[in-house]
């Protein structure tokens, strides 16, 4: 097996890419899910936080799905990328940023006072 220094150059552009429309459509999912949230008046606190933390993980996992089907239809393959770590990194990260979203806005609610 011959390594060559343009395959870690590769997995780096890669990543970068890979990590913007990541961000992109997280971002882009988050808001849609916010002003559903804001539409929609649940009778529970605790009812309102199970539904967002389920949607987060589906969203986490829509949004590596429809990467790996860009990377499928431009590259002809997945690079192992339909791993359950790849999936659970999407779902993972959904739920931080979920809990990020959650802090802030408590934080912004506590000094708007």
């Amino acid at each position: 097996m011959v390594i060559t220094p343009w395959k870690g150059y590769l997995s780096y552009i890669f990543f970068i890419h890979f990590l913007f429309i990541y961000l992109l459509g997280g971002g882009f999912y988050s808001y849609l899910v916010d002003v559903y949230f804001d539409v929609i008046q649940f009778c529970n606190e605790f009812l309102k936080y199970i539904i967002g933390f389920l949607v987060y993980i589906a969203g986490g996992l829509l949004v590596v799905g429809v990467l790996s089907v860009i990377i499928l239809l431009t590259d002809g393959g997945t690079g192992g990328l339909f791993t359950f770590g790849a999936l659970m990194f999407g779902a993972l990260a959904a739920l931080l940023f979920y809990h990020i979203s959650l802090i802030s806005k408590k934080a912004l609610k506590l000094f708007a006072r």
